[in-house]
């Protein structure tokens, strides 16, 4: 539940509140007897939150805490691969740009990605590794990931990958940008209206629920009238007692 509430209060920005919940998450998983993995995935959470912060130094120490786990490599691959990305592009971030910082993790990070079927891990440090070859100046080695960050998102629906690929594409690709921003402004208004669409749907659904709910409560009401009113005839005089 804590960590539940961890994402939300990170999707919505709100780090402070994030990091909170996540401390109250890791202080139970180190109660719980197997709390291993849920220690490891907090940790990461804590991580991130930081890096979205902006303290690059805390998240690149809380990641490289992780990484001291010896056996992480091979208790989960999946989440070695996501560590080291996500420290390496904490780095970079940091304003770091020394190869085996950067590109040399980024790299095994995608291998063992596509090798455990991590395409989640695989889109995004195709994407970091893009923003770290455009950064050096090398635009075509730029253009190469950020075409297999585009394709990959494309093929799997991730759509919030899509849109920062698409933006990156037009400004890599001048003479294509157009197309890219387009492809941009459908997917953001097809994105809109079935976000609208749902919450219409709620909407719906809300009001029909109270409108059930008032009728059950006036049908309650009827019947409770009718089973609690005793009417008594006597010497042409009506008495009705209610209990």
């Amino acid at each position: 539940m804590h960590n539940l509430l961890g994402i939300i209060s990170r999707k919505l920005k709100q780090y402070d509140k994030a990091l909170e919940y996540n401390d109250l998450a890791l202080k139970y998983a180190n109660k719980l007897k197997d709390g291993y993995y849920y220690k490891l995935s907090t940790a990461g959470s804590i991580a991130s939150i930081y890096r979205r912060k902006g303290d690059y130094e805390t998240a690149i120490n809380k990641y490289s805490q992780i990484l001291e786990n010896e056996n992480l490599l091979a208790y989960d691959s999946s989440f070695y691969a996501t560590t080291i990305s996500n420290r390496a592009h904490s780095k970079f971030l940091s304003g770091i740009k020394n190869k085996n910082d950067i590109e040399k993790p980024f790299r095994e990070a995608i291998e063992i990605s596509k090798a455990v079927d991590n395409y989640v891990t695989e889109i995004y440090t195709y994407f970091y590794l893009s923003k770290y070859f455009e950064s050096i100046k090398e635009t075509d080695s730029a253009k190469k990931y950020i075409d297999k960050a585009y394709k990959i998102s494309k093929s799997y629906k991730m759509n919030d990958f899509l849109l920062e690929t698409l933006v990156f594409n037009a400004s890599l690709k001048r003479d294509s940008s157009e197309f890219f921003l387009k492809e941009h402004i459908k997917l953001n208004d097809s994105l809109i209206s079935a976000e609208r669409s749902i919450r219409n749907k709620f909407a719906r659904i809300n009001l029909e629920t109270d409108k059930i709910q008032k009728e059950k409560e006036i049908v309650s009401e009827t019947e409770y009238s009718f089973n609690c009113s005793v009417v008594y005839f006597s010497h042409n005089l009506t008495f009705i007692l209610c209990c």
